[in-house]
């Protein structure tokens, strides 16, 4: 399955707030889907969660960067695969923010569709940071899987121009989200992100945005994997040699969690392509019965039917 951007949600700039706040989330997201909830702080110690917390303080899978510096400021990064409970809250996870005089901080959620939930972080660059610099550089961030989807994000101490929407641009096929915020235009912290969808292996550079800040600004990179291996196509590339997959192995999920497919192979050479997975599938009800059909696969010899009520735990129900 690809991955597609489902949206942004976004809680804007705001002077010294305090206390515990919540990641927004986009009002399309669903369980099942994966969302990076992006926090910066113009204040090095405005956020109080430092490295050595770990990801169940925050309530959130994983951190995957808590860059703390007092040149800087506090840019944090954070993905977690929504569960229903995310959805019926209308947020994930939560943080806490202390009481540091000039501590500007903004904060909100992407989430996309079509990431692998077990393991959504592909890869990730090295957070950079400058002072006394006025374009922001998000680093370089070297994507393993073809088909995976970059995010790159900045956080500035002052934003020095009018207007986020017109005053900032961004590299050729990246897509500047609605996560952008500024807590007083020419005055105060800004921060920004965009992605990159079905990147290719190997380096993406976001690269470095128009003259728009001022003093010092943070920046990160990371890349989501796409669900099960998968690239666009909805074939799986296997790394390994002589890999071999029992029958109902499952590499195809919706987001709705109604249909998990997959053909029984054995791949024997490193490289191989396991086999797409089954197209045209549908569900019809008849009654209390409820029916799924799909296309065969030229060798598949079996298939295998789970299905799952928040995206993350899955049940076998055929055969």
């Amino acid at each position: 399955m690809a991955i597609a951007f489902v949206g942004a949600a976004v809680t804007a700039g705001a002077a010294n707030p305090t206390g515990a706040q919540t990641w927004p989330l986009h009002a399309s997201a669903v369980a099942g889907n994966v969302a990076i909830g992006l926090t910066y702080s113009r204040g090095s110690t405005k956020v109080f969660h430092t490295t050595a917390e770990t990801a169940a303080n925050l309530g959130v899978d994983l951190v995957v960067e808590n860059g703390i510096d007092a040149n800087y400021g506090h840019l944090l990064v954070v993905a977690k695969t929504l569960v229903a409970a995310d959805i019926t809250n209308g947020y994930f996870g939560t943080m806490l923010l202390g009481t540091l005089a000039n501590g500007t901080t903004g904060w909100g959620s992407l989430a996309f569709s079509g990431v692998d939930t077990a393991a959504p972080i592909d890869a990730e660059g090295t957070i950079a940071g400058a002072t006394g610099s006025t374009a922001p550089n998000c680093p370089a961030v070297t994507v393993g899987t073809t088909g995976s989807a970059v995010v790159a994000v900045w956080g500035s101490g002052q934003e020095t121009t009018n207007n986020l929407d017109s005053d900032f641009s961004i590299p050729s096929g990246y897509t500047l989200t609605t996560l952008r915020w500024t807590t007083t235009l020419g005055s105060d912290a800004a921060m920004q992100a965009f992605y990159l969808l079905n990147a290719t292996a190997g380096s993406n550079d976001p690269g470095t945005s128009t003259t728009i800040v001022s003093s010092y600004w943070y920046a990160h990179t990371i890349s989501l994997e796409a669900s099960s291996g998968q690239n666009e196509q909805g074939a799986v590339a296997v790394a390994a040699a002589t890999t071999t997959l029992a029958a109902g192995t499952v590499a195809h999920r919706n987001q709705q969690g109604a249909v998990a497919v997959a053909a029984a192979t054995t791949v024997t050479a490193a490289g191989s392509v396991l086999l797409a997975a089954p197209a045209t599938v549908t569900l019809s009800m008849s009654g209390e019965d409820r029916y799924i059909e799909w296309d065969a696969v030229p060798g598949a010899t079996g298939y295998v039917v789970e299905r799952s009520v928040d995206g993350g735990a899955w049940t076998q129900v055929s055969p």
